[in-house]
């Protein structure tokens, strides 16, 4: 008698273990929910600069316009995406900032639902500024420096 209360109890034991192991499994969310982790913005030398951090490694591949604009179109490729972010990867998002510089940005969004799997970043100023664009060191990160004027570096 007291040997199958003990393994009654052993089996409830397992069940409860079980049952919050699935529960804890079902609620958490996914890692891939999101392409902008964050987005910086500095003041250096004259200009500012901006930097936009992605969930994954990307690519830069070119910018329109080139030199200056009121609205800033980034093409990039995702390097390696995991399963968990290909959803995110072709969809939309965006994000705003508090710009608290003088070059006016009002927003920065990712297109992800562009053919050909290349997305774009956009980033939309509220005046034409003057812009240069490279990829971050880290393969994760797009870095653009912003004048209101010609320049040549903001290092």
């Amino acid at each position: 008698m007291e040997y199958k209360m003990k393994s009654i109890k052993y089996k409830l034991y397992l069940i409860v273990l079980l049952f919050v192991f699935i529960n804890n499994s079902a609620v958490s969310q996914p890692a891939g929910n999101s392409v902008l982790t964050n987005a910086q913005v500095m003041k250096l030398n004259g200009c500012t600069r901006l930097i936009i951090s992605f969930s994954f490694p990307v690519q830069y591949l070119t910018h329109v316009p080139t030199i200056k604009g009121n609205e800033l179109r980034v093409q990039i490729s995702p390097v390696a995406v995991s399963s968990a972010d290909k959803i995110a990867a072709n969809s939309d998002e965006s994000i705003q900032l508090l710009d608290d510089t003088d070059v006016g940005i009002k927003y920065i969004s990712y297109d992800g639902e562009f053919s050909l799997n290349r997305p774009f970043i956009v980033v939309t100023f509220e005046n034409e500024v003057y812009f240069k664009v490279e990829s971050g060191k880290d393969f994760r990160s797009l870095v653009i420096d912003i004048a209101n004027k010609k320049f040549d570096s903001c290092k």
